[in-house]
């Protein structure tokens, strides 16, 4: 972990874990199984053509925020509902001074969609249909990170949804098995 910024962020998760229980995940593995998945996703090529990015359910930064932190020629939006989660957002945004980076705190739903963005990103925050059936008609691209239960959700989403082109790729990490499943309602994906 070279990068300076990336580090602070992982030194302030790792406190804020300690204290409020952000996650599950033990100490020793928090930067192989959030940190490093997200940073493989900024040089993968499957972010290329896009200028803005939301991460939707960003919890407290993964991926949105390590994305921003990497990937200063993109606009990120980071949309959280919790106040708490949002809270330490906007700390590390500041405290980082993320031009790149806007922390969105709000319920998002079908009346009140995401809007305003290229490519949507998400990991944990809900299944694929929920996601795209509350991102507006100009977002027409995903990035979902899921587990070992990607296929069956992927199907689940194609016997609802029709006009997307749909892909499974395995991340070359030791990450506990995450994959990405990419979305695109034109095309194929750029960098696959």
């Amino acid at each position: 972990m070279e990068n300076e910024a990336i580090k602070r962020f992982t030194e302030e998760f790792d406190r804020w874990n300690s204290t409020y229980a952000l996650t599950s995940i033990a100490p020793e593995k928090i930067y192989d199984y959030l940190i490093a998945p997200s940073a493989w996703l900024v040089g993968s090529g499957y972010l290329d053509g896009s200028r803005v990015i939301a991460d939707f359910g960003t919890g407290y930064g993964i991926p949105g925020l390590v994305m921003a932190i990497l990937d200063d020629g993109r606009q990120y939006k980071l949309v959280e509902s919790s106040r708490k989660k949002a809270s330490f957002l906007h700390r590390i945004v500041k405290e980082l001074q993320l031009d790149n980076c806007e922390v969105v705190c709000r319920r998002v739903d079908k009346r009140n969609k995401i809007e305003g963005v290229d490519l949507l990103v998400s990991r944990a925050a809900g299944t694929i249909s929920e996601i795209v059936d509350i991102t507006s008609a100009d977002t027409t691209r995903f990035i979902f990170f899921k587990g070992n239960d990607a296929e069956a959700e992927l199907e689940e989403f194609n016997a609802g949804h029709t006009g997307y082109s749909a892909e499974t790729i395995d991340i070359p990490l030791d990450c506990g098995g995450l994959r990405l499943v990419l979305l695109d309602k034109t095309a194929a994906y750029p960098g696959a």
